[in-house]
């Protein structure tokens, strides 16, 4: 028992003296790209760093950055994670700025800082050694944006999830903690019609106004009622046509509704295909692809997930002085959620501006995230 205690407090000891390690590794993970679906070069970066600190690091089949401490055996393992792609494309400037206090730089909250912080406490781990009451799954992972459709994080649960008693995700800022997962689904919807001149074709059926139609009943939806939860739909992308003077002969649209219940999703589905199939009735074709599906929540035991949001909620208030408010988000945890594995998500840094040119963090909240999650994994080990 002395041990387990010795190491906890060692540990907190280091992450209270080591921010500007932190803001170090941020600042040098900022400057290397990491598309989703392209991070090669971050996470050959993470690995070099991993295996540096003495930690055996490796490549798994989806290009996530694995490090098992103490994972001998059949045992209950925590899985810690946290994303290595941003949202920004190939050739966006990455210059890093700092200005009253900020730092400010494409991806550095979202999620470049609190990888950061998991490599510290990864490196922590590996060089200290603790007796820990399970194993720690470190995970630096791929495709958590977009329409990487959570690719990292289904890659890593094929291998782990019988083993995996929670899984934490570092994402987001201070704020909140995220514990139920809001899951969605993404459509690319193309109409093709006969079309022709607009003027001696006049009244072919035009494939914008089928997709007009089509958006104009998917925002007559009226959408599900459930206490406690949310349910969302939005058309994000609208393209077609060849000049004024001809009838569009093809459209798309990219749709998408989200929820944080399953019920719900199954309901706003059915909704979707009945739209679809309305749509399809005014046209030639219409070609349905699904972009991506991320889901919900299902099973999870209330009691465990509860007391898992907790010890992150009592994390992140001792390290910032606030408490953090419990919200639903889409997150790399939806993936152990929807498999019935208490999962949620925080993060460890005040910052704004996510998902844009101009996002930033304050570097001296650095300090506290590290803080927050190493309390998090001594209350967990």
């Amino acid at each position: 028992m002395a041990a387990h205690m010795k190491w906890k407090q060692e540990l907190q000891v280091f992450c209270k003296a080591n921010m500007a390690q932190v803001q170090r590794l941020t600042y040098e993970l900022c400057a290397i790209p990491a598309p989703t679906g392209s991070e090669g070069r971050r996470a050959q970066f993470c690995l070099s760093y991993l295996r540096g600190h003495g930690a055996s690091a490796y490549l798994d089949e989806a290009g996530n950055v694995v490090f098992p401490y103490a994972c001998e055996g059949s045992g209950k393992v925590l899985v810690l994670a946290a994303h290595m792609d941003t949202v920004f494309p190939e050739g966006t400037p990455l210059g890093m700025r700092e200005e009253g206090g900020r730092a400010f730089c494409p991806g550095i909250g979202d999620d470049t800082a609190n990888l950061a912080v998991l490599l510290v406490l990864a490196a922590w781990f590996a060089q200290h050694a603790p007796r820990t009451r399970q194993g720690v799954v470190f995970v630096c992972n791929v495709c958590e944006e977009g329409l990487g459709n959570l690719k990292g994080t289904r890659a890593l649960m094929r291998q782990w999830a019988a083993r995996t008693g929670a899984f934490l995700s570092l994402d987001c800022t201070c704020e909140a903690v995220f514990h139920r997962a809001v899951g969605s689904k993404r459509y690319r919807v193309t109409a093709h019609t006969e079309g022709g001149h607009s003027f001696s074709a006049f009244g072919s059926t035009n494939a914008i106004e089928v997709l007009a139609c089509l958006v104009q009943d998917i925002y007559a939806l009226q959408v599900p009622q459930r206490e406690g939860s949310t349910t969302t739909y939005n058309v994000g992308l609208m393209e077609g046509g060849t000049s004024v003077n001809a009838i569009a002969q093809r459209a798309s649209c990219v749709c998408e509704f989200r929820s944080d219940d399953e019920a719900c999703m199954a309901q706003m589905e059915r909704s979707f295909e009945e739209l679809f199939a309305r749509a399809r009735a005014r046209c030639l074709s219409l070609e349905v692809e699904l972009l991506g599906t991320r889901p919900a929540g299902k099973n999870v035991p209330a009691a465990a997930q509860a007391a898992l949001a907790e010890v992150c909620v009592q994390a992140v208030q001792q390290a910032f002085g606030t408490r953090p408010r419990l919200a639903s988000a889409s997150t790399d945890c939806n993936i152990p959620l929807s498999m019935g594995i208490p999962s949620v998500c925080f993060g460890c840094l005040e910052g704004g501006g996510a998902h844009t040119r101009e996002e930033w963090i304050k570097p001296a909240s650095l300090g506290p995230g590290l803080e927050a999650a190493g309390l998090a994994l001594c209350g967990l080990l």
